[in-house]
């Protein structure tokens, strides 16, 4: 990842010091099982020293929903039909559905959640 030179500070003003860096990330939806590690190397140490963060723990994606009919229209008077309602895409997993007829919640319908691990 490209980042800017590190600061060393103090400079000349004591026997301590103190370093940071700081980095850009564009996050995309695959980025949710990725992590960005920050390593650091130093004379003292036996090996380099890392952090790491989760990007899943910054990462939010929303759903994208889709609400079609089972069968295709036109349908019949009288005619059963099924309404497939359906959220793909998103992060975390959490997720709540409800069926709404003119604004008020139905009671109907269940959820079938289908995970896919990418």
């Amino acid at each position: 990842l490209p980042a800017p030179q590190p600061q060393v500070l103090p400079e000349h003003e004591s026997v301590s010091y103190s370093v940071s860096s700081t980095v850009g990330v564009s996050l995309t939806p695959g980025d949710a099982r990725s992590q960005l590690t920050c390593q650091i190397e130093h004379s003292t140490l036996p090996a380099p020293l890392r952090g790491t963060y989760n990007l899943c723990d910054a990462l939010r994606v929303p759903p994208r929903l889709r609400v079609g009919t089972d069968p295709p229209v036109p349908i019949v008077v009288n005619g059963s039909v099924t309404f497939p309602c359906c959220a793909e895409g998103f992060y975390p997993k959490d997720v709540s559905l409800t069926w709404l007829e003119n604004g008020n919640e139905t009671g109907l319908g269940k959820a079938s959640p289908r995970l896919r691990i990418q």
